[in-house]
């Protein structure tokens, strides 16, 4: 036994946690893409900044016709971040009037003095520092102008992460329910099924690696990349879905097996474990097992599918407890396990 039965539930639930989570920081980060969250959150930012009942967002289009803003040919960039110095030269030369041919920060005050009364010009007016005898006025307007910038982004962000938080949680929610994902009923079932937890205890070794791989990788993504790419996952959720001790981790809805079943019938292409019928279910898993000690755990022919906890059997308080936990674990995202596994590993 590696460890002894706690320390090997533990990291088992560890395992579980970061899947879960990989899966919720994917989805998020598809979405984000897909909506262009960044990219939105930057061009409100900037509106909000800019924008009034005199020049309306008129300005703040300017800002974004800026060739340092613009790509190749006048095309408008998918922008998520502005440097703040560009952003500082993108101002003043938005509001620069057509005659005016010099330095846009120099002749930011001019510039300025010349627009049309409104909440726009009198901000500006109180972010432009006035000149001093012996001060490099340029530096000071772009220093001006770049912590307005900064300050304003911050509070932006603080608004985007509540949002992505909130994201989060749905997509951990919907990801817990659709999975049926319990640790209460995983934690009961390796505490009563001895069989099982021997064939959780022989890839122990390989968890930890893993994980420890897993923790060392640069980025979230990079992360997530190497825990669907490592070998070793293979032989660990072939053991937690199929072993010596005739049942699985119970995950899962009873409707899935005969969804999955009917698939397979249609002749489509079933390329994981997961979308097998339950009579292939325990050899496709052995198939990708490479140590073959571990080989032996899950040849079984005789399974009995497990599922996760039912309303029709288990108490329904104990179930949203169960999947309560899974939500709150999966939607701290994959860098906030990472960060935790990279922690333990150094000790």
């Amino acid at each position: 036994m590696f460890g002894g039965p706690v320390v090997e539930i533990v990291v088992v639930l560890l395992f579980v946690f970061v899947t879960m989570s990989a899966i919720v920081s994917s989805a998020q980060e598809l979405i984000f893409q897909a909506f262009g969250w960044r990219t939105r959150n930057l061009r409100r930012t900037i509106e909000r900044m800019l924008t009034d009942n005199v020049y309306g967002k008129e300005i703040g289009r300017r800002v974004y016709r800026h060739p340092l803003l613009n790509g190749a040919g006048g095309a408008r960039k998918q922008l998520t971040y502005i440097e703040p110095d560009t952003f500082a030269i993108a101002v003043a030369t938005a509001v620069q009037p057509d005659y005016s041919t010099g330095d846009p920060l120099l002749e930011l005050p001019a510039s300025v003095e010349a627009m049309r009364d409104g909440p726009l010009k009198h901000r500006l007016s109180l972010i432009i520092p006035q000149a001093k005898e012996g001060e490099n006025h340029r530096e000071a307007i772009r220093t001006a102008l770049t912590t307005w910038f900064d300050t304003s982004i911050r509070k932006s962000q603080e608004t985007y992460k509540a949002d992505a938080k909130a994201l989060a949680y749905v997509i951990a929610a919907a990801a817990t329910v659709t999975l049926n994902v319990s640790p209460i009923e995983i934690v009961q079932r390796l505490m009563n099924d001895k069989a099982l937890r021997t064939s959780v205890g022989s890839v122990m070794p390989q968890i930890a690696p893993l994980l420890s791989n897993t923790a060392s990788a640069g980025s979230a993504t990079e992360a997530v990349a190497r825990l669907g790419g490592d070998p070793a996952v293979a032989n660990v959720l072939a053991v937690l879905q199929c072993s010596e001790s005739q049942s699985s981790m119970p995950i899962g809805w009873p409707w899935m097996a005969g969804a999955l079943d009917a698939i397979g019938k249609k002749g489509r292409s079933l390329s994981s474990s997961a979308m097998a019928t339950e009579a292939s279910a325990c050899k496709q898993a052995a198939d990708k097992v490479t140590t073959a000690g571990i080989k032996e755990l899950v040849q079984s022919k005789s399974f009995e599918r497990e599922f996760g906890p039912n309303f029709k059997t288990d108490p329904p308080l104990m179930i949203l407890l169960g999947w309560l936990i899974t939500v709150l674990a999966a939607a701290q995202g994959a860098p906030f396990w990472f960060n935790l596994i990279q922690k333990v590993v150094k000790r």
